[in-house]
């Protein structure tokens, strides 16, 4: 009976220790199989580069010529010249996104925009329009004509419209555009 009960007991073991290493090379054989699988992954990212885009270098006005000049980079527009006190003209600035992913205007910085405006209507880069005034400087306003009767009143207005012509006044403004990538 010893023998028997021994008999069972061992084609149990063996059937446990065969099932353990059964389960072991199957585990063997699935970490072999699993370092062997490579997965490759290029991933590339996209840049803004808003621009600006000169027509032309130079705009000549009744009142005044400006040159316009653009930095190294693009980045930059700059606006010079010499305008009478009544120059009121709109600027057309285009900006073109020379980069790879599409970009719109997301916030405008001003600084110093007394006699300048810049307007635009949605929010795709491209065209704005810079309006250029020095009347609305409070020191130029001074000089506007008055509606009266008196002849010599009108002569006096007169005579202090024609020293604004001899004054010179230097401004400078400043704005910041900053893109953001559409979604």
């Amino acid at each position: 009976m010893k023998y028997k009960k021994f008999k069972s007991i061992g084609k149990k073991a063996i059937i446990f220790m065969s099932l353990i290493l059964c389960v072991s090379l199957l585990g063997v054989g699935y970490s072999r199989w699993n370092t062997d699988m490579g997965t490759i992954v290029n991933v590339t990212t996209g840049f803004l580069k808003p621009t600006f885009l000169l027509d032309e270098h130079k705009i000549s006005f009744p009142d005044g010529e400006l040159s316009l000049s653009l930095s190294d980079d693009g980045h930059t527009l700059y606006i010079e010249g010499e305008v009478y006190p009544e120059f009121n003209e709109n600027i057309l600035i285009k900006i073109v996104d020379e980069g790879s992913v599409p970009s719109v205007l997301d916030e405008v910085d001003e600084d110093d925009g007394d006699i300048s405006a810049l307007e635009f209507g949605k929010r795709d880069v491209e065209n704005f329009e810079l309006n250029i005034c020095p009347e609305n400087d409070t020191d130029a306003k001074q000089y506007k004509d008055y509606d009266t009767a008196d002849m010599g009143q009108q002569i006096e207005n007169l005579k202090e419209r024609i020293k604004s012509y001899k004054r010179e006044e230097n401004y400078r403004f400043e704005y910041i555009l900053s893109f953001e990538q559409d979604i």
